[in-house]
């Protein structure tokens, strides 16, 4: 008798633990039914339900259906130790780890302000590589201005559809700067090449303030040096057409000419690209064109429509017109420069301006 009721009591405590789902019996349900229904036998359905004949059940009776609890899976995730005042976006772009990926393992810490010693959990680098194709584990880029994936597949030369495989969650979105964009390994060398190529736009775009203060300081005749110095003087008797038609003003180093969102943006004179990018935030999205005789630039375009090496010809469409710096209206920045750098005043050269 001891060891009856003490296997009673083992298999009472024993169910007491199963997790059920709780089912009323309708009209027309039998043991039978129900247990197929739920893919048990009727001893396992007997088993859930102690003291309970399901033989002989009635239409309103309350039932346990034991539900098979599945063992969990360990989360598997490293942490990262804030060292000063940050929000999740910006450990994203330190690490190189999509912000999303952050908020979905971080609720709790989305849009607050984490103070220095709080721990933030972070993909395992296992789990990443376990999932991620050999041979393209880790790489990404930082949107630094507003795009799409099919503005950084045209900047990288990556296929589109890679960086869709990629990054399936971003397909279609517009990317805020900062977002992390996962790319092929192999892409890392593309991105450091344009480290140097960035280094010569700046180089371009500098303002040279020195050149100015030598030309004022000889004592000749100031037309006189221009006529044999400017390399460009036969291209003002020929004039340019305008980029883009809209309301033109003078800016520091050029024009703006506000025109309508995705205006197509027409390149002044054939040439050569020399950059197609958006490395440099006061700029954009910008285009360079070399010419024979001087250098064009086209800033705060809504997308680029040529890449860097390409040949263009006169007339032909390179860019669509953006917005400006935080501007409700859209405009192109366009500016004209000689070989050597030296800004040139764009309303010398535009035909009927002047």
């Amino acid at each position: 008798m001891l060891r009856v009721g003490l296997a009673l009591l083992i298999s009472a405590c024993a169910f007491a633990s199963v997790e059920c789902k709780r089912y009323v019996v309708r009209k027309g349900d039998t043991a039978y039914s129900i247990a197929k229904k739920n893919k048990m036998s009727l001893e396992q359905l007997s088993k859930a339900n102690p003291g309970k004949n399901v033989k002989s059940l009635k239409t309103g009776d309350s039932i346990c259906i034991p539900v098979s609890k599945a063992p969990r899976k360990a989360q598997s995730y490293d942490t990262y130790t804030i060292k000063k005042g940050a929000k999740l976006e910006h450990v994203a772009q330190k690490l190189g780890i999509p912000k999303q990926e952050l908020e979905r393992l971080n609720p709790e810490l989305k849009d607050r302000w984490l103070s220095s010693g709080e721990s933030v959990k972070i993909p395992s680098k296992k789990r990443e590589s376990a999932g991620t194709p050999k041979g393209k584990q880790g790489a990404t880029y930082v949107v630094k201005k507003g795009a799409r994936l099919e503005h950084i597949a045209q900047k990288l030369g990556i296929p589109r559809r890679e960086l869709e495989r990629l990054n399936p969650e971003l397909k279609g979105k517009w990317l805020p700067p900062g977002q992390v964009v996962r790319i092929p390994r192999s892409e890392k060398a593309e991105v450091a090449k344009l480290q140097p190529e960035k280094e010569r736009v700046r180089h371009v775009i500098e303002e040279r303030r020195e050149v100015p203060r030598q030309v004022e300081q000889k004592p000749v005749i100031p037309r006189e040096p221009r006529e044999f110095s400017d390399p460009t003087a036969g291209l003002r008797e020929m004039g340019l057409e305008m980029p883009v038609d809209g309301k033109m003003s003078k800016v520091p180093r050029g024009i703006e000419i506000v025109a309508p969102c995705s205006s197509p943006i027409k390149v002044v004179d054939g040439g050569k690209v020399i950059y197609s990018g958006g490395d440099l935030q006061a700029y954009g999205n910008m285009v360079i064109v070399e010419h024979g005789n001087f250098i064009s630039l086209y800033a705060y375009n809504e997308e680029n429509l040529v890449k860097r090496g390409e040949r263009v010809n006169k007339g032909q469409v390179i860019a669509r017109v953006g917005r400006r710096h935080n501007a409700e209206e859209c405009a192109l920045r366009f500016e004209i420069r000689n070989r050597e750098g030296v800004p040139l005043d764009p309303t010398e050269y535009i035909k009927g301006v002047n």
